[in-house]
């Protein structure tokens, strides 16, 4: 295992009109040792070829049966067996993740030795109308309040699938 060494593994399919500008996001926040890996599932657009002009790791899987995130999630974790990094933080392609959060949720996770959920949010637009302002209130609730909730009553985190972390070992186990 890379010591300390956080790898941030990216589900993609057919993102190519965001993946640039979550990776532009992403790579200020990663230290040397660190890396991403993109796999860019299924995809008939430039995923592939965008996330590569970034430098980073870019697996392509075409598989007509299975399909969707949790293969491709597979397919990322078992090509970082390997050589384990540290702490997986999981992302999805859409996602701006602002500074600092990746190295906040690799040392959370890795103090606990448990997974670990960022605040998970949703933009409003511009000139958001009565619906778009109901469904950010809603997520403020769901993903903010009530994970603060659950932590001041000491429970488990919630995870909704973006903005996790995990040990390796915690993976590992997962995995077995």
């Amino acid at each position: 295992m890379n010591h300390n060494q956080v790898t941030v593994l990216i589900p993609a399919h057919n993102e190519a009109s965001g993946i640039g500008q979550t990776l532009t996001t992403l790579l200020p926040q990663l230290n040397p040792q660190d890396r991403i890996v993109v796999v860019a599932d299924n995809c008939t657009d430039e995923t592939a070829e965008i996330a590569r002009e970034f430098g980073v790791t870019v697996l392509e899987r075409q598989d007509s049966e299975q399909l969707g995130k949790g293969y491709a999630l597979d397919h990322g974790l078992r090509f970082l067996e390997s050589e384990p990094p540290s702490v997986v933080v999981l992302v999805d392609a859409d996602c701006i993740v602002h500074s600092g959060t990746i190295e906040r949720l690799a040392q959370v996770a890795l103090t606990s030795g448990r997974p670990v959920q960022a605040t998970y949010l949703q933009a409003q637009p511009a000139n958001p109308t009565p619906k778009d302002a109901v469904s950010a209130l809603a997520i403020l609730v769901k993903n903010l309040v009530r994970q603060q909730g659950l932590a001041r009553l000491g429970l488990p985190c919630l995870l909704y699938g973006t903005g996790m972390a995990f040990p390796w070992s915690v993976i590992r186990i997962m995995n077995a």
